[in-house]
């Protein structure tokens, strides 16, 4: 078998609403996902037997969610799998940035060796393993954006109305989702916002979503990452300074943390004035930030 190569996309939370403390000790959340035709490179080759992970050096194997994916379909189908495999990792998704590297690297896992290995899992199946890695894998799992509920394991798909441009900013932050959760300041709230509400029954008639119906909704954790790292603040009060009144009239999603950071970015609606920002951004971020420049992901338009 030749080597087989996928992207393995990042994400960002257009918005992140924090709900009740569950009785399992996760927290109900509803947020709306959107994939970036940006990520990792996954690249898959068999060999004689076992696993080989290339390119997560600084990730012990049984922490890893690749190896972790591997090793439930390892369980689910193991007689039926005649060879080993090696993936390759060129990692562009900062660990730790609120993009959903490791859960994305996880769901390409997770298909990609249902397929190399011709398993016939169904993805009804899939999905359950999915839940099993992780929140924030099933919405992964389909390539398309999507509202999330629950922890993040109740996923319902959605389509966007137009071609939407992002400006990521990466900072070498490693926020801790779980300090996050944990932290006696975050406010909770009874329920979803109306304007949440009224959407997600809206898509239950096939709505054709529009990010400037929901950019005014917010991050819930954006407060608590204002507090504890001073260069996310700085970060967003840069970006939101550069932005003038010809960018302001393109901007859909003004800038914002993503999941519970420390990645920020913003959305817009028309690649020229995109372009001009990137330019205009990029010099100016705080030390050991840096900035990149994509689009949503082009298999869901």
């Amino acid at each position: 078998m030749d080597k087989i190569s996928i992207l393995s996309p990042a994400k960002v939370n257009i918005f992140l609403e924090v709900l009740k403390k569950r009785n399992d000790s996760f927290h109900d959340i509803v947020s709306l996902i959107t994939l970036l035709n940006f990520g990792d490179t996954l690249s898959f080759e068999k060999i004689k037997n076992g696993i080989e992970i290339e390119g997560v050096a600084n990730i012990k194997l049984e922490e890893n969610l690749i190896y972790k994916a591997y090793s439930l379909v390892k369980i689910q189908k193991n007689k039926d799998i005649s060879s080993g495999i090696k993936i390759s990792v060129k990692k562009q998704i900062p660990i730790g940035g609120g993009l959903g590297g490791g859960s994305s690297n996880a769901a390409s896992t997770l298909i990609m060796l249902n397929k190399i290995w011709q398993l016939k899992i169904p993805m009804r199946k899939l999905m359950d393993m999915a839940v099993q890695l992780g929140s924030d894998v099933p919405v992964f799992m389909h390539g398309k954006h999507a509202f999330i509920f629950g922890r993040g394991e109740q996923v319902m798909f959605t389509k966007i109305k137009e071609s939407f441009f992002v400006l990521v900013t990466f900072n070498n932050i490693h926020c801790s989702t779980r300090e996050l959760f944990q932290n006696p300041e975050l406010k909770k709230r009874k329920q979803m916002s109306l304007k949440v509400s009224n959407i997600v029954n809206a898509l239950k008639s096939d709505y054709l979503l529009n990010l400037s119906d929901i950019s005014r909704l917010t991050n819930d954790f954006e407060h608590l990452a204002y507090t504890k790292y001073s260069l996310i603040k700085d970060t967003i009060n840069i970006m939101n300074y550069t932005l003038n009144e010809k960018l302001n009239n393109s901007l859909i999603v003004s800038p914002r943390l993503s999941g519970t950071g420390s990645s920020v970015f913003c959305v817009f609606n028309d690649l020229g004035n995109t372009k001009s920002f990137y330019e205009k951004i990029k010099t100016n971020l705080p030390d050991g930030a840096t900035a990149h420049l994509t689009e949503l992901f082009n298999g869901t338009s």
